[in-house]
């Protein structure tokens, strides 16, 4: 079986997303982009393409747990961390749904909203299983103490951050279970962000190496992710649409960017 050359692919893909949304979000461009690509066109394929990203990530990491021995301390997290993915990917099939096939509004919230809840907390429980699985490995990762610092330190830059981002939301005029919803993706985004950036200093040991690329795609995709929840979140609270392009191009980087993470794996395990 042919592989897919990742690393070739990644930049091609990331120019085509960001020719597509970029000029829809500057005035200047917007019309042209309009005309040369409707909206109507993006919307129909830009969800398509998300959910093949995470279908992707989701298959690759699950087929990378099952590649690892049973008594590799990675095979756990890697399960997670594919479910997590698994249960992103039919969160977007829900999303998909009611505009391309029910034609009618996604609600807020929707059935997709209990996959994506889900999926959060594995994705933070493997995160946090695979700070403890590297400090264990025995590579110079850097002290608990300088770990605690870290987490110490990200948490509170995300209380610090994440108030005054959130406080709007908290109040904005909008039923009550889409204000739930616009607060819990950026809280658990920004909790699932601390044992991210605890796992970035422990893959420096690993700098320039498969395994450096691996979880330098990983947390780009969960950066990502959380960048285009919190913008889809406030500006939905406040009822602008304009920068919706925007939202779209980062969730789709983000799910772009954690598939070239669990190929990158699956490709490393298996060569």
């Amino acid at each position: 079986m042919t592989r897919v050359p990742v690393r070739r692919v990644a930049p091609v893909v990331v120019t085509i997303v960001c020719a597509v949304y970029v000029p829809r979000l500057l005035p200047p461009t917007a019309e042209l982009s309009e005309r040369l690509l409707p909206t109507s066109v993006v919307d129909t394929v830009g969800p398509l393409v998300r959910l093949a990203c995470l279908a992707v990530a989701a298959v690759f990491g699950l087929r990378s747990a099952a590649r690892l021995e049973r008594d590799n301390p990675a095979r756990g997290p890697w399960f997670l961390l594919g479910g997590w993915l698994a249960l992103f990917t039919l969160g977007q099939v829900g999303l998909v749904y009611y505009p391309l096939i029910a034609r009618a509004p996604t609600p807020l919230p929707s059935i997709a909203d209990a996959a994506f809840l889900l999926g959060y907390a594995l994705l933070i429980a493997a995160s946090v299983r695979f700070v403890f699985v590297y400090r264990a490995s025995g590579f110079p990762v850097g002290s608990a103490r300088e770990h605690l610092g870290i987490a110490a330190g990200a948490a509170a830059a995300m209380a610090i951050v994440g108030y005054p981002v959130l406080a709007p939301i908290a109040r904005a005029p909008v039923p009550l279970g889409e204000r739930l919803i616009n607060i819990a993706y950026p809280i658990l985004d920004l909790i699932a962000l601390v044992p991210a950036l605890v796992m970035l200093r422990i893959t420096r040991a690993f700098r320039g190496g498969k395994v450096w690329a691996i979880w330098g795609s990983l947390l780009a995709g969960c950066a990502l992710m959380a960048v285009g929840d919190i913008l889809f979140a406030f500006f939905s609270s406040a009822n602008v649409t304009a920068f919706g392009p925007g939202v779209d191009m980062m969730l789709l980087l983000g799910y772009f960017a954690a598939a070239c993470g669990t190929m990158l794996q699956y490709e490393t395990i298996t060569d």
